[in-house]
């Protein structure tokens, strides 16, 4: 298996897109793409840089972005990197990366609070 780099926004936009529990990216992708295994991609001639209409700007609604994270966070637990992982510390830190990805004033403001007696998990 390959694997390809996404930028965040893409990334959540695919994530988004799940149909059902255990749906990898893969499977989402070639539903998306309506491609089949065995299927040999057409040559078509693609615009080097496609102009697109100009779209009106809409603010996500918070129950909306609340979703999105929560799928983005499903979407990696189910994900085969995540699986991938030997060790339960690079699961966390995963997990971790991920939610400071998403909101990363939120992720600080919620570490900020984590510290036990006399040791502090998370610094600036």
């Amino acid at each position: 298996m390959k694997t390809i780099e996404v930028d965040d926004e893409l990334y959540r936009y695919i994530a988004s897109q799940t149909k059902h529990i255990g749906e990898s990216a893969s499977d989402i992708l070639r539903r998306m793409l309506k491609f089949t295994a065995g299927q040999t991609p057409a040559a078509t001639p693609t615009p080097a840089a496609p102009e697109r209409a100009a779209a009106p700007v809409v603010e996500e609604k918070p129950a909306n972005t609340a979703r999105n994270r929560v799928r983005a966070v499903r979407e990696l637990l189910l994900s085969d990197e995540y699986a991938a992982q030997n060790k339960a510390v690079n699961r966390f830190m995963m997990v971790l990366s991920t939610l400071y990805q998403l909101d990363a004033k939120t992720f600080g403001e919620a570490t900020e609070s984590l510290h036990g007696r006399t040791r502090v998990y998370f610094c600036r």
